[in-house]
């Protein structure tokens, strides 16, 4: 009866204990715990199992005997070893969305770029193109930079996308400068990081280029009593354009400023009809509160009145035996000294006989260069004019004729330091030339033939 009742009762603990154990592995499965006594020796019902808070206080419900209590028999006699139970937090996992993690990026080191053996390329009016080497071909891009002659400091003008090169050569066209200015360029590689920064690379050497302002070209001259008229030919990018004046004495001095690129003419009053005046014209550009000018034109001399008069009749003459014609009689062997023609002389094979002549006022019958030149004395003054002979190069005037180095000229402009002629023979052919330039320098020991009334 008595073991009955301990079998009994031995078999209600068995039953509780089993009990408590599949509460706390369910408590700790729902609660995310880990019994790991139990788990890793693989038996339910080992000593020491730890268990939650919530499974023992099912246990004392069901039980009524406190955790570590001893069950004894009838007799008083202990029978097993008390049951202690470990009290253990229950662990929690938060639950998170898995993130993958890229492995960082690490920029491969830069090369730096050099810009090198920069130059012209080709230059046109007011545009130049330019091109450079570049020694990797490994930079972002290229930034030109340019200055001149009026403001010092380099300015970014533009930029070249890198990379673009099979060949290592890059270019870049510049237009819309203004002449006379000068400008310089230089060229500098950048690369761009992968954080945006700009790293420089090595800048190339320099070049110039400086557009053409020419100067003017005075195309003519008149003069009517007290009024000299002046025409020039337009000059390319010129704002405008000064007037100097110089008489036989003295320096230059402005008169006049004219005002638009496109005129080209100025009549200049109140002039003395007696004097000779020298002119020279200069053009002028705008640029940065400057004015930039060209270099002045040919000096063009306007005579006084009475020298205005030859110099007119001249005109006549050099339309009536014009440039490139020969004086002689190749085409017509009985012409007269009015005879020209387009057939050149051969002196080596015919001598003078074909060279036309000329009785000169002198007494002489002149030949070639001789005759023509006093034959022009003559239809510019007349053939009773007088003759007066010297040998001083600053008292030569217009129309008056030269014997230098065995060759015989008319004085058709002079000058400070030269004079224009008219001649004949000049290379030996019996050609006809107006305008040819004499220096002073070459004129000495020339005797001057001066005509008067």
């Amino acid at each position: 009866m008595r073991q009955g009742r301990i079998h009994k009762r031995y078999k209600y603990t068995s039953r509780l204990l089993a009990f408590v154990l599949v509460a706390t592995m369910v408590l700790q499965v729902s609660s995310g715990g880990i019994a790991v006594a139990a788990e890793e020796a693989g038996d339910v019902a080992a000593v020491g199992t730890a268990v939650s808070g919530d499974a023992l206080q099912t246990a004392r419900s069901m039980d009524g005997n406190e955790p570590g209590n001893t069950i004894a028999d009838d007799t008083g006699t202990q029978t097993g070893e008390p049951v202690t139970t470990t009290q253990t937090p229950p662990t929690t996992t938060e639950s998170t969305v898995p993130t993958t993690q890229q492995p960082p990026t690490t920029e491969a080191p830069l090369i730096l770029d050099t810009a090198y053996s920069l130059f012209n390329v080709t230059t046109s009016g007011t545009s130049i193109k330019i091109g450079w080497f570049v020694q990797n071909n490994t930079a972002s891009g290229y930034t030109i930079f340019r200055k001149d002659n009026y403001k010092k400091d380099y300015k970014k003008i533009g930029e070249v996308a890198g990379g673009q090169s099979r060949f290592n050569m890059y270019y870049f066209q510049d237009s819309g400068l203004k002449r006379g200015v000068k400008y310089t360029y230089k060229v500098e590689p950048f690369h761009v990081r992968n954080d945006g920064s700009v790293v420089n690379g090595t800048v190339s050497n320099t070049t110039s280029y400086a557009p053409s302002f020419l100067a003017p070209v005075i195309s003519s001259s008149t003069r009517s009593g007290k009024t000299i008229t002046l025409k020039w030919k337009k000059v390319a990018g010129a704002d405008g354009y000064e007037i100097y004046q110089a008489q036989e004495k003295g320096g230059y001095k402005k008169v006049k400023t004219i005002s638009g690129g496109g005129k080209t003419s100025v009549k200049l009053n109140k002039k003395n009809p007696n004097k000779d005046y020298r002119y020279k014209v200069k053009a002028y550009t705008k640029y940065a509160s400057n004015r930039i000018f060209s270099k002045a034109s040919e000096v063009i001399k306007v005579y006084s009145n009475s020298i205005q008069k030859i110099l007119n009749k001249i005109a006549k003459l050099k339309k009536k035996y014009p440039t490139g014609k020969y004086w002689n009689l190749m085409e017509d062997p009985n012409g007269d000294s009015e005879t020209i023609s387009d057939t050149p002389c051969m002196h080596n094979v015919y001598g003078y006989r074909y060279c036309n002549r000329y009785y000169c006022p002198n007494g002489v019958l002149g030949l070639q260069c001789y005759g023509f030149a006093w034959k022009m004395s003559d239809l510019i003054y007349g053939r009773d004019a007088k003759i007066k002979n010297h040998k001083s190069y600053s008292k030569a005037k217009v129309g008056d004729v030269i014997r230098y180095s065995g060759h015989s000229v008319i004085i058709i402009e002079k000058h400070k330091d030269y004079i224009r002629v008219g001649e004949c023979n000049a290379g030996g052919t019996c050609i006809i030339l107006w305008g040819r330039k004499v220096k002073k320098s070459e004129l000495k020991n020339a005797t001057y033939s001066h005509r008067y009334y």
